[in-house]
């Protein structure tokens, strides 16, 4: 039986495509997906190029959560800056990130009978040699993960430095506030998730014959985030780890030097992307210019740039980011590129105060609610693709796997449904847990170290 034990036996689920040699020499640089990409690349610099020469980068100063009456501006060298005001939470970037997870799920899924479906994804669409399998890519490509992961750290990139812009405290205390509030956010979710994973195999074992548990070591190790042993989806939890610094190199260069700071910093991540100089941090080198573009959305730039893009509305660019790179070799690495600059606009536009379809669509109850529940569904999905595939394979004597299509739609759609459930009680008693435990210990730490003792004693209280 062809188990997904631990998410490592099929490569495919738990890491990102490998961009090869071979892909690279054979990548047909005159495939729609290029142009597009080089479109998009052009419409970037000219109006990066129009905002600095118009607007002179003044970027809006965001206030603090508590001052609802009044907006902080701080001083740059040469110039006095300003930071967008963010008196609430852009509730539509909550419900993009769950239509993004709950399209891992299904993604997943539909990868779970059969390795063809991930081929298709990998070939370009004139390179297809059936109606099946040009019908699998085009479901692939509409519940694409690898595209859902683009999206997570483009939302990251967003969300973490307009909440360090949104601070008042000084640049120390708040490195340390964010570094000890991020640890807490991740950890503990990931080990609950691992716990009932290992724990799952137990109860399966002894009930319905099983095979063998997952080793405890590989357990422990993946537990650390220092190396992915057997459960794959925590390899972006890795990534998220390592932007951390990142994150905090933006907010002070930021507040310091303005938006050209961001670009620059942009611009060396394009430079460095998958170098050989950055392959000690995993898959860090491939995705961190990713952040670098969340990081230009809370700049006037970005602002500007969901404005005067000419003839682009987000749906536009919603539709291109999905299907943009049908006939183009998927593991090129002009792809994650392509998505990342979509994504960017995609955010941006929807971030802004203009009353488009999609903004109404991820505002929508239940869009709000699979945000909500966004982490959670991502990290417990592999325990129903477990109990899924164990189950096909004793109903149909591996039998499913032949109809790889219809069966990964059986099991794209039952994924979801059978997390969703547990995530729903995950975020509940976890992940809040989790982020309250995170914002007591930091004003425990800040309190002693920076004298904040009374705010830290209230939230102990």
């Amino acid at each position: 039986m062809g188990s997904i034990s631990g998410l490592v036996a099929t490569r495919y689920l738990c890491e990102p495509a490998p961009a090869t040699l071979e892909a690279r020499a054979s990548m047909n640089i005159e495939s729609g997906g290029y142009r597009a990409s080089t479109a998009i690349w052009r419409m970037f610099i000219a109006a990066g190029a129009f905002v600095y020469r118009e607007r002179h980068d003044i970027i809006p100063q965001t206030a603090h959560l508590g001052d609802r009456g009044r907006d902080d501006t701080c001083a740059a060298p040469g110039k006095l800056q300003a930071f967008r005001r963010i008196d609430m939470r852009n509730t539509q970037l909550d419900g993009l990130r769950g239509w993004a997870a709950l399209s891992v799920a299904i993604y997943h899924g539909i990868n779970i009978p059969s390795k063809a479906a991930h081929e298709a994804l990998m070939l370009p669409m004139q390179a297809q040699t059936s109606s099946y399998a040009v019908a699998t890519k085009l479901l692939v490509a509409t519940f694409n993960g690898s595209l859902a992961v683009v999206i997570f750290f483009v939302l990251s990139g967003k969300v973490l430095l307009e909440s360090l812009m949104r601070s008042r405290k000084s640049m120390p205390e708040s490195s340390i506030d964010f570094t000890i509030k991020r640890i807490l956010r991740i950890y503990p979710p990931l080990w609950v998730a691992l716990a009932a994973y290992v724990l799952m195999f137990f109860v399966m074992r002894k009930f319905a014959g099983w095979g063998a548990v997952p080793d405890l070591h590989l357990v422990l190790v993946n537990a650390t985030l220092t190396k992915i042993t057997m459960y794959g989806v925590a390899w972006t939890l890795v990534v998220e780890l390592l932007a951390a610094p990142l994150i905090l190199m933006a907010a002070w260069s930021y507040k310091k030097y303005g938006a050209q700071a961001l670009f620059i910093l942009l611009a060396l991540l394009l430079l460095f992307k998958d170098s050989p100089i950055l392959g000690f941090l995993p898959y860090f080198s491939t995705y961190a210019f990713l952040f670098a573009l969340g990081f230009l959305t809370c700049t006037n730039f970005g602002k500007q740039l969901a404005k005067d893009v000419p003839g682009v509305s987000a749906s536009v660019v919603m539709l291109l980011m999905i299907y943009g790179v049908l006939f183009t070799q998927y593991d090129s690495p002009n792809v994650v590129v392509f998505q990342g600059l979509a994504a960017f606009l995609l955010i941006a536009m929807i971030s802004e105060d203009k009353d488009t379809w999609p903004k109404r669509f991820f505002n929508l109850p239940i869009s709000q609610f699979l945000g909500h529940i966004s982490f959670s569904l991502y990290l417990l999905h592999p325990l129903a693709l477990e109990l899924l595939e164990h189950w096909a394979d004793r109903l149909t004597g591996n039998g499913f796997r032949e109809h790889y299509l219809a069966s990964g739609v059986v099991i794209g759609i039952l994924t979801p449904m059978l997390t969703i459930p547990i995530a729903a009680l995950m975020y509940k008693y976890v992940e809040t847990t989790s982020i309250t435990l995170g914002k007591v210990v930091s004003d425990k730490i800040c309190g002693a170290l920076f004298g904040n003792t009374i705010k830290a004693t209230n939230n102990l209280r």
